[in-house]
């Protein structure tokens, strides 16, 4: 069996950004980093008004954990993600080596071979992007841009029927896949 398809194995990370979100009518550009946890396929969406660096990322996988209620035993990310290369593998990242440590959590790439791994992680970046509708709205502020954000991928997200199951991401996940991932707590 594939790990991918092993439950509190993995957690797959990739991220983007989007140009010309409205906040205070002022078209500004987000940086989204999406977790999602390819057993059950929930997911966790993390939004920042500037690119991602260490501290941010530290902050937004606390975000991502404290989410999920647990943690995978390894998170993959693309390799071709180069701020991220540049967080997970950079020797003047001592913050987020340090949070590793403490946190036991083993970071790696995804092979660019293993289409399985790939497929997953770009079909959610896909539906974040066709289904979210943010760059339709119009936000009064940042928190307001968050709020939705996180609102969205509770209601409508993690709600979406997870596979040929009869369950949806949060039900699969809650019944089948949190008593595997190790406990977590924050260090924020």
């Amino acid at each position: 069996m594939s790990e991918s398809l092993e439950p509190g194995k993995q957690c797959l990370i990739d991220c983007f950004q989007h140009r010309g979100i409205l906040i205070d009518n002022i078209g500004t550009t987000a940086y989204f980093t999406v977790f999602v946890l390819p057993f059950s396929r929930l997911i966790h969406l993390s939004v920042s008004d500037k690119q991602v660096d260490a501290e941010e990322f530290i902050k937004q996988l606390d975000e991502a954990f404290l989410t999920f209620g647990g943690i995978p035993e390894k998170c993959l990310y693309d390799k071709g993600s180069s701020f991220l290369s540049d967080i997970i593998n950079g020797t003047n990242s001592e913050s987020f080596r340090n949070y590793v440590k403490e946190t036991r959590v083993d970071f790696g790439s995804y092979n660019r071979h293993d289409f399985k791994v790939i497929g997953t992680i770009e079909r959610v970046v896909n539906f974040v992007e066709k289904n979210s509708s943010i760059g339709d709205k119009t936000f009064s502020n940042w928190q307001e841009l968050e709020q939705y954000v996180r609102d969205w991928v509770t209601k409508v997200a993690n709600q979406r029927q997870q596979g040929s199951s009869e369950m949806n991401c949060q039900e699969y996940y809650d019944q089948l896949e949190k008593k595997h991932m190790r406990p977590y707590l924050s260090n924020a």
